[in-house]
């Protein structure tokens, strides 16, 4: 079975190394093999622009695993269809990503139910 690294953005640090948190594995000289998964959470600020920021540096990843963590400040059904809606824009508008390729959006309503809506959003289709 493969190893992976694991490296996240401790709160005491205040830094991160590229990502909010990675998954890689090295080859056996220690270097950089592959990526395997890249997370970007927003949790601070909740306007669209400070999302956009952080999710904007998952479309220059070509990690096979992309996962976007942020927060709602309701679950009202068209403010989570909007926001979904926001990130397929932002997914469209931008030449890196591959058709097919895949990001992972998780949607946090920690001011209301705690509950996390989700959705695997596609380069070139929903």
């Amino acid at each position: 079975m493969e190893s992976f690294r694991l490296e996240y953005c401790p709160s005491t640090k205040n830094a991160e190394w590229l990502y909010d948190f990675v998954a890689y594995s090295l080859d056996e000289h220690g270097e950089l093999e592959r990526v395997v998964l890249c997370l970007e959470s927003e949790v601070s600020d909740r306007k669209l622009e400070g999302i956009r920021y952080d999710f904007q540096k998952l479309l220059l990843c070509n990690a096979p695993i992309r996962v976007m963590l942020t927060v709602v400040k309701d679950s009202e059904e068209n403010t989570l269809n909007g926001l979904f809606q926001s990130f397929q824009n932002w997914i469209e508008a931008c030449e890196n990503p591959k058709p097919g390729d895949r990001f992972l959006i998780l949607l946090w309503d920690d001011c209301d139910t705690g509950e996390v809506h989700h959705r695997v959003l596609l380069k070139g289709g929903v």
